[in-house]
């Protein structure tokens, strides 16, 4: 929504966000970045945004992309809570905007877990 400039600038003002996940600089930026994020027509990713009841910007999700789930114990117990299952680490794999590689978690679901139990 257009309305989440606001809150996607002040996002991206804090510093632990950005060393993470470096946004978009200044008005007219963070309009573009919104935009690419919400064209899913080349077909190379996907991404959601989260809001509060009140409907305002409070985070987003893009679970196309090589998410470093390690970094967040919150976010790894999402994803066991989900039905993903711890499958191992991926050391120094993936170097963030500090310049440093980091570990990341990997969690998968078969899909065949997704179908549940067999039914005799």
């Amino acid at each position: 929504m257009p309305d989440d400039a606001a809150d996607l600038l002040a996002a991206v003002a804090d510093e632990e966000i950005v060393r993470w996940n470096p946004g978009p600089a200044g008005p007219e930026a963070a309009s573009e970045f919104m935009a690419s994020r919400n064209d899913w027509t080349g077909g190379g990713h996907a991404s959601w945004a989260v809001a509060d009841v009140s409907d305002r910007l409070v985070g987003s999700g893009a679970p196309a992309l090589p998410l470093p789930r390690g970094r967040n114990p919150g976010s790894r117990a999402v994803a066991a809570a989900a039905g993903f299952v711890h499958e191992g680490i991926l050391r120094e794999s993936f170097m963030y905007s500090d310049g440093v590689y980091h570990s990341e978690h990997l969690h998968g679901l078969p899909a065949a877990d997704l179908a549940g139990p067999a039914v005799p």
